[in-house]
């Protein structure tokens, strides 16, 4: 049975072929680097996709400001940091309509250490959506983390995420189940 909100993905290794067309996006749409200066835009965009999430079956969304401040600032310190690559989709008008972001990390501890990638975000505007998008920056991820040395890439999704069958077709596969139980 599966779990009720949550699930795991995990790719054993990340592909090489999955992301042979990383060059190939939506016509009009470029994936660049984040910039420090978008860290407000990212932090609404990430304020969009939790109340999407919240919509099938996630967290309920934060209604304090200071919580997207904060995420603003994290967004700030993290495009900063050699381990993680935050990636944009930008439309011709000079619009962002998406973003992914992920963190090369240590595996270890009582583990065999290898790096991994653990994708922390994937979300494209509404109006963008089923256009290619999510794929062309999921594929970009996973290209850096083969250039940073991961082993593996790593996400966590919700379980009726509409997203599933693009994390399938990209080869990952669901890995661990995550439980949560109401107090």
């Amino acid at each position: 049975m599966r779990p009720k909100n949550a699930r795991g993905w995990h790719s054993q290794e990340i592909p090489r072929d999955v992301e042979k067309d990383v060059t190939k996006v939506p016509e009009g749409i470029d994936i660049r680097l984040a910039c420090p200066e978008e860290a407000q835009q990212l932090s609404a965009m990430a304020r969009a996709m939790v109340t999407d999430m919240a919509s099938y079956g996630g967290h309920a969304v934060s209604t304090e400001q200071s919580s997207w401040d904060e995420l603003a600032d994290m967004f700030k310190g993290q495009i900063e940091d050699a381990d993680y690559r935050c990636l944009v989709a930008e439309s011709s008008e000079a619009k962002l309509v998406g973003f992914a972001g992920g963190e090369a990390r240590l595996l270890g501890g009582a583990f065999e250490q290898k790096r991994t990638l653990h994708i922390s975000a994937v979300y494209v505007l509404p109006e963008f959506r089923s256009r290619g998008i999510a794929e062309s920056l999921l594929k970009a991820l996973l290209a850096w983390g083969r250039e940073v040395e991961c082993a593996e890439a790593e996400l966590n999704i919700l379980r009726d995420n509409p997203a599933y069958p693009l994390y399938e077709k990209l080869g990952f596969m669901e890995f661990q189940r995550h439980l949560l139980r109401r107090l």
